[in-house]
């Protein structure tokens, strides 16, 4: 691996004092070889390659359509070339080379169309090379010679510069070979020279796609440590939920996005009803023991991608979800409260003689308007949540 440039503390190969996160990373380096991560991490990675290229794919997309631009003009002073081969540049420039790599460019430099942008360059970069090997095809049929190595250079753009994922590349890139091998066969007699053109084109893309493969293991191993270590400092030790921190942050982002696409949020903060006591009569461990049981339940109440479960405190939690209907939030808060009365977890310092733990819950269900604040919901859920408690507890207030 040292050829590799790869620190081998971070993946922990050969280390006994590697890092957790570093043992962690060395369990999947199988999936950082072949370039693809389970499902979901694939799709948070290219997230996150989506982001942080944005601005190469921006200025080398751009700058293909200067360079198709460029070598167009250059064709206009070169004496003899013929007229039919010249409308053919013309059409292929202005119809793909150049309009591909700006729509590109502007999915990369527009948000909301950020997603797709890795999808346009690798379709660019396909059409681009299919455009000049058809220059090569043509060309040779007039006594020109379109440079072999030219058709390598969408690739280079494509898989160094802009940095789209190796994978999903890797289909354009094979494509592109077998076709350049298959037109060579096809325009040059089986001699010296053109077997000298084909290795050297053959070198020229086994080291494009070696050095992008060396760098993507570079880029998927730093995501992978940085993702593990930013899920460490975000989650509750013992639950496994978002922390207090990781919430806060979580819950801007989902108030933000019901605000843009007005959309209902509920948010319900929920405490455990005399769990001071709880621990002190039957200890820490237990304690512990009934916390999990709890965050158990509340997973199953939150499934969907866009809900937030977190523990906000000793024994307090909090829920949102999004896109729920008022009346569909009383029933999912009222069940909820019961589901954790159903689990009897035998308390004997209730002092309500329930005997069993239960819990009270302040709920704010609320279409969020320009003049609302993410701030001021939660202020209003906590109140709430001491209206409950005030009123005897294991119930729930809602507004």
């Amino acid at each position: 691996m040292p050829s590799l440039g790869i620190d081998p503390t971070m993946q922990g190969v050969g280390d006994r004092r590697a890092t957790p996160v570093g043992r962690i990373v060395r369990r999947r380096m199988g999936e950082v070889y072949r370039a693809r991560f389970n499902a979901e991490d694939e799709e948070r990675f290219k997230v996150y390659c989506d982001e942080s290229r944005a601005v190469f794919r921006i200025i080398f997309m751009l700058a293909g359509s200067a360079l198709a631009l460029g070598l167009l003009a250059i064709d206009y002073f070169l004496p003899g070339l013929p007229a039919d081969f010249l409308q053919m540049r013309e059409r292929q420039v202005f119809g793909v080379m150049v309009p591909l790599p700006l729509l590109a460019a502007a999915s990369a430099y527009l948000p909301r169309f950020r997603r797709h942008s890795e999808m346009l360059v690798t379709v660019t970069v396909a059409a681009s090379s299919l455009m000049l090997i058809i220059q090569r095809y043509i060309g040779a049929s007039l006594g020109l010679d379109v440079p072999l190595a030219l058709i390598a250079l969408p690739i280079f753009i494509g898989l160094l510069l802009c940095r789209v994922r190796w994978n999903m590349m890797l289909p354009s890139l094979v494509g592109t070979y077998l076709l350049t091998v298959i037109t060579e066969l096809a325009i040059r007699q089986p001699t010296v020279e053109a077997s000298a053109y084909l290795y050297s084109y053959t070198l020229l893309v086994i080291t494009f796609a070696g050095g992008a493969w060396v760098v993507e293991v570079q880029n998927r191993l730093t995501w992978l440590r940085r993702d593990y270590l930013r899920r460490l400092s975000s989650i509750d030790p013992l639950t496994g939920l978002l922390n207090k921190r990781a919430f806060n942050r979580e819950y801007q982002r989902l108030y933000s996005l019901a605000q843009r696409e007005q959309r209902p949020l509920c948010v319900v903060l929920l405490d455990l009803d005399h769990f001071k006591a709880y621990n002190d009569h039957y200890g820490h461990p237990e304690g512990d023991r009934c916390l999990k049981q709890i965050t158990e339940l509340l997973q199953t109440q939150t499934r969907r991608a866009s809900d937030i479960v977190a523990r906000v405190g000793g024994e307090e939690f909090a829920v949102v979800w999004f896109g729920l209907e008022k009346n569909s939030a009383t029933n999912m808060v009222n069940a909820l409260l019961e589901d954790i009365r159903r689990l009897n977890i035998p308390h004997a310092k209730t002092g309500t003689g329930a005997n069993r733990v239960t819990a009270s819950a302040g709920a704010r269900w609320l279409l969020p308007q320009r003049q609302s604040s993410p701030a001021a919901l939660l202020h209003e859920a906590d109140v709430l949540l001491y209206a409950a408690k005030n009123t005897g507890r294991d119930t729930f207030k809602l507004d």
